[in-house]
């Protein structure tokens, strides 16, 4: 049987082959030099590890960190059947993954075909990822906060309510009670009651000042939540288009959630009012409506 032809594609190939093969020992032989590290550096007396990485292997103490952590890092997930991803990994590749929630590590891998990227293209596409887990948590926590505030203003809304009822029904019987004093022919009763009547007054016109500015309060509050404007670099646009548009799609279900979790609140609250204050119940009707009028108006 003759000898295959030795042309330009097969020697290629066998190129490839053991590119590939060298490239696949890389992450298993780093993982092993870790382990024995972890082992060695417990029998190194205190103080004389960088003098004996140095004398005997020619590592820094930087190049043994980070080999060690590799061992801890990648020996579990190497373990596993479906490792391909991840034994196709250069060591300056698996270093840069360490910056990765080992849970997370594996499928980016996959997702972001690591193998066909440099050092620094990796790198690049970590910080952006980094860059846009950060946008994401600012937007979390000033959603958070703009909900704690209106959580607050619709707390003081309804204790002033309850407080303005109740000096109006005090300031009912007062009336009553001076009815009777001046019937009575009793001044100083008279005059006391006028001074608590006057008293009462006072509360009413300032706790009803008070839900009035806390009314026009509680309908702009929806129109003033910031948005978080995403400023991402132009390079993220090609590389991180889906993460891109899933953080988007996550802030829009957040705020949907928070506007219709609202709105079943104000309901509540409207059907209260209707039972309790029904001559009220058409204006604050009409607030409402206005507000939603005003969001439309917005889109």
């Amino acid at each position: 049987m003759s000898e295959l032809a030795r042309t330009p594609e097969l020697i290629a190939a066998e190129i490839n082959l053991i590119k590939h093969e060298t490239r696949r020992t890389i992450l298993v032989n780093s993982v092993e030099i870790g382990k024995r590290l972890h082992e060695v550096k417990s029998l190194v007396p205190h103080g004389e590890w960088g003098k004996w990485l140095e004398s005997n292997v020619d590592y820094s103490q930087s190049t043994a960190n980070n080999l060690m952590r590799i061992s801890e890092e990648y020996a579990p997930m190497l373990t596993r059947s479906n490792s391909q991803a991840l034994e196709n990994l250069s060591y300056t590749q698996a270093v840069a993954l360490l910056a990765l929630p080992s849970e997370e590590r594996e499928q980016f891998v996959t997702e972001n075909n690591v193998k066909g990227k440099s050092t620094r293209e990796l790198n690049k596409l970590l910080k952006e990822k980094q860059q846009l887990e950060q946008m994401l948590e600012q937007a979390q926590k000033e959603l958070e906060s703009e909900r704690s505030a209106l959580k607050t203003v619709s707390e003081s809304y309804d204790r002033l309510e309850k407080a303005n009822t109740k000096h109006y029904e005090e300031a009912k019987k007062l009336k009553e009670q001076l009815k009777e004093a001046k019937k009575s022919g009793n001044s100083d009763e008279v005059d006391r009651l006028q001074r608590e009547i006057a008293a009462k007054n006072q509360e009413l016109q300032s706790t009803t000042a008070r839900i009035k500015s806390l009314e026009q309060e509680l309908m702009e509050k929806p129109l003033e939540v910031s948005a978080v404007v995403e400023k991402v670099p132009e390079a993220v646009e090609k590389e991180l288009q889906e993460l891109r548009q899933g953080a988007a799609v996550t802030k829009y279900k957040l705020q949907f959630e928070g506007l219709v979790s609202g709105f079943k609140g104000l309901l509540g609250a409207l059907a209260e009012i209707k039972e309790t204050d029904p001559a009220s119940h058409e204006r604050y009707k009409n607030a409402v409506a206005g507000l939603i009028n005003k969001m439309s108006q917005a889109l």
